[in-house]
């Protein structure tokens, strides 16, 4: 039998290397740069498990699926870096397939691994026996492999694999954050490296210092295109066009100054030819053109159009060129600023449902990124919320504009205004298909409001109506709000007191004597109604004995009297007992 002194003192070098992880992770936070982060993984996970090294590896910007040692703590050559490993091969491989720690000793003359030479010339130069992995895991997948190594033949025991599990766990988030800080950072970079470059040429032209100018303070502001848009018209006084391309399943035309470019003349720009940051004239059958397009290395992002102008001479085309950079540099800003917010999408999706909306000029500009402008979205309520419910709003988000999130315990998507009801139609139908299959749901979908400021309201609407639709047993259905309007005009109106006299004077009785008694004769009277008084289908709807029915069918009898069962005044019961049930849903 172990000694309790033993044991305790087993539990205390765990508790105490576990708070070590723990306090792993508060350093690990403050880190905003990916090596850093990676040789604090490495460093502290050398002094818990008092090995010889530890290594780590991320994938290769060529191929994700091979991991490369990128750093290391302990007596590594500086040849080890970039040693790689592949799905199947070796200890690292191993964890790629199974998702789970592995170890061996004498790595080198182990014959149950599938050997690569490069792997083992490196842990033959380090002189490495006993090798353990574990996986760094981010969102369901591998991101990373953390390596523990001795020379001497000796396995690592279950704590230190339990204290490199969990380090490793704390190090992939802290890994993915450094990688998103470094990605904001590039941006800002390249956005700082874009602004100065056009800094530095301002002085060709006067009127280009002064667009340029005020075009980068936007830029810098956060702008939205339509804002640079109208910056470029009233500077310039030329309409001006811009043919978004950035997300090629919604492309979208902004146009200021009075300036309309059909859907046909768009297509026909945009086939002219090969695009080109530089000006040039293209000739359609309304005339001919003035264009730029917007060229990064991401790909085309959209181009801007002007009606040919003998105002637009040279000088000025050169003008317009150093527009469009700017136009790039707020797409670029935009698209990795929406992606931010959509990892915080609940919080951005809960002010604009606001009621009254607070709609800084702040929140306008997050909203407009993701196709939300001042013409408001059209809202999208259902209790279908499943996981795979979201997965289909995300997609549905990221490929076609628009925000979504759970907001108390229901899916709301924010539609943009320019989606076809087509579309709309065909969301609907998957997040039907979502609906866990015990519990059929519905989806509501709002109108077109005209103005941002409207949406809160068509929300709260839309909300009402999927809650009435759930009173009145309505499942696995699609309802637009204008469905259910007379019910949310019934309750909502100044004159609603009508509609209370209406149901106290039909089944009050009924209504004080479930309140006094905690009974369910409103719903068995309502149920009974449906159902043609038969006791038996009331049982079974229930979920209660036939003489249960039958004894509070009397009940009813003595309280309303026994006309209530024959028409017309079944009729007007039933119809007090439905609005009674569905004033409760607001």
């Amino acid at each position: 039998m172990t000694h309790p002194d033993v044991n305790n003192d087993a539990l205390r070098r765990r508790y105490d290397r576990l708070r070590e992880v723990h306090e792993a992770t508060g350093s690990l936070i403050t880190l905003r740069n990916v090596d850093g982060v990676l040789k604090e993984i490495t460093q502290r996970a050398r002094h818990l498990l008092r090995c010889d090294s530890v290594y780590l590896d991320l994938p290769t910007s060529d191929d994700p699926t091979v991991f490369a040692v990128r750093t290391w703590s302990g007596d590594l050559t500086p040849a080890s870096r970039g040693t790689s490993v592949s799905r199947g091969n070796g200890v690292g491989g191993i964890v790629l397939e199974t998702g789970e720690p592995f170890q061996v000793e004498n790595y080198l003359s182990n014959e149950d691994i599938r050997h690569e030479a490069a792997h083992d010339d490196m842990l033959a130069g380090n002189d490495i026996a006993t090798l353990l992995a574990v996986p760094l895991v981010f969102g369901g997948e591998i991101t990373g492999l953390l390596f523990a190594a001795r020379r001497r033949p000796q396995r690592f025991d279950e704590d230190d694999i339990l204290i490199l599990t969990a380090l490793a766990t704390h190090a992939a988030i802290a890994v993915r954050n450094a990688q998103i800080d470094e990605e904001k950072e590039a941006a800002l970079a390249r956005l700082s490296d874009a602004v100065t470059e056009s800094e530095r040429r301002r002085d060709v032209l006067t009127r280009s210092a002064l667009v340029h100018g005020t075009l980068s303070d936007l830029v810098i502001q956060g702008a939205t295109v339509r804002e640079i848009l109208e910056a470029i018209h009233s500077t310039l006084d030329i309409p001006v066009a811009f043919l978004d391309r950035s997300v090629p399943h919604r492309p979208r035309h902004l146009s200021v100054g009075g300036l309309v470019v059909s859907p046909e003349v768009a297509g026909r720009i945009i086939d002219s030819a090969e695009p080109s940051p530089r000006m040039r004239s293209v000739r359609t059958d309304d005339g001919q053109w003035m264009v730029v397009d917007a060229v990064t290395g991401e790909g085309v992002l959209g181009t801007l159009v002007t009606p040919e102008n003998p105002r637009v001479d040279s000088d000025l085309g050169r003008v317009l060129e150093r527009a469009v950079q700017s136009l790039s540099l707020c797409q670029l800003a935009t698209r990795a600023l929406a992606a931010a917010d959509r990892r915080s999408a609940t919080e951005l999706v809960t002010k604009l449902l606001m009621s009254p909306p607070q709609l800084t000029e702040q929140l306008r500009r997050r909203a407009s990124r993701h196709g939300i402008d001042d013409r408001g979205a059209v809202p999208l309520v259902s209790d279908i919320n499943t996981p795979s419910a979201l997965q289909v709003a995300a997609d549905w988000t990221e490929r076609s504009g628009g925000l979504f999130a759970s907001v108390d315990d229901r899916l709301v998507i924010l539609i943009t205004p320019e989606t076809t009801d087509l579309d709309i139609r065909q969301l609907t139908e998957r997040l039907l298909r979502q609906a866990d299959g015990n519990r059929p749901g519905n989806v509501i979908v709002g109108g077109h409001v005209g103005r941002i400021e409207h949406t809160s309201g068509e929300y709260m609407a839309a909300c009402r109506a999927l809650n009435f639709a759930e009173a009145l047993g309505v499942r696995d259905s699609v309802h637009s709000v204008e469905e259910w309007s007379i019910f949310s005009t019934m309750f909502h109106e100044p004159d609603s007191a009508a509609l209370d006299r209406f149901i106290q004077e039909n089944i009050g009785p009924v209504l004080t004597y479930d309140a006094r008694h905690q009974s369910s004769l409103a719903e068995t009277a309502k149920t009974l109604l449906e159902n043609n008084l038969s006791p038996k289908t009331v049982a079974v709807h229930l979920g209660v004995h036939p003489n249960t029915v039958n004894q509070r069918a009397a009940r009813l009898d003595r309280l309303l009297g026994e006309t209530w069962r024959r028409h017309p005044r079944a009729f007007v019961v039933l119809a007090a007992l439905t609005l009674d049930a569905l004033r409760a849903t607001v």
